[in-house]
């Protein structure tokens, strides 16, 4: 159903119940019925969101898709990337292929199109990051004999590559964030491995650290065979 579809029945559903719902809110009709008809677009978007992911996005990890959503959210672009690859306008009266669709039809050409998944995410933030990275280098090194764009294309295409670049900090937040973790899990093995010292297995009777942990330390000569 089209956001005209739903903000009938929410006009009709609130004007029925108009007085009871005045009652309880203090808001007036026109109010009410905006307010509905917000919240219906809202969640046709965040449909729309959810869609688009699952085709360029099928295996990418939670993150990913959650980076995507809050740039969409935040990036202040007047649109946003369909199902299909188009840049749609908030107001639906303007639309064009954005990058996302490109690599899209390039995979389907190859034949690497399954089950309606183009899987142009990856399965890794760094998987993302390189594919949002070749979108925005696309943008801005153009093919030589393509069409010259209106002012209007161009401004949509900037605000196309404005949502890359919001999307694009956010992955780099996370692949930093992961970085960290990562330096500070190996620098706690050390320490692991070091309070083990020369106790060795007597010290993993009396503690609950795993034998994984030992065995590793063995493997460093942390421990006395």
């Amino acid at each position: 159903m089209g956001i005209s579809g739903i903000a009938a029945n929410y006009y009709q559903t609130v004007y029925a119940n108009n007085k009871a719902t005045k009652a309880e809110t203090g808001k007036t009709f026109a109010e009410i019925a905006s307010q509905k008809v917000a919240e219906a677009e809202k969640e046709t978007v965040q449909e729309n969101t959810s869609a688009v992911l699952d085709v360029i996005g099928a295996n990418a990890p939670d993150e990913v898709r959650q980076a995507w959503t809050e740039a969409q959210k935040e990036s202040g672009v007047d649109g946003h990337i369909t199902k299909c690859g188009l840049w749609i306008s908030n107001d639906g009266k303007h639309a064009h292929i954005t990058q996302v669709m490109i690599q899209t039809a390039i995979k389907w050409a190859k034949g690497e199109f399954v089950d309606e998944q183009a899987d142009l995410l990856g399965n890794s933030v760094q998987s993302a990051i390189n594919a949002v990275e070749k979108w925005i280098y696309d943008i801005d090194h153009p093919l030589a004999g393509q069409p010259a764009k209106s002012t209007e294309e161009q401004r949509y295409v900037n605000m196309e590559r404005t949502f890359y670049v919001a999307f694009l900090e956010k992955l780099k937040n996370l692949s930093g964030r992961e970085q960290q973790e990562t330096a500070t899990g190996k620098s706690e093995g050390v320490n692991l491995a070091e309070i083990i010292g020369t106790t060795g297995s007597r010290y993993y009777k009396a503690t609950s650290i795993t034998r994984e942990a030992v065995s590793a330390a063995y493997e460093k000569n942390f421990v006395e065979a």
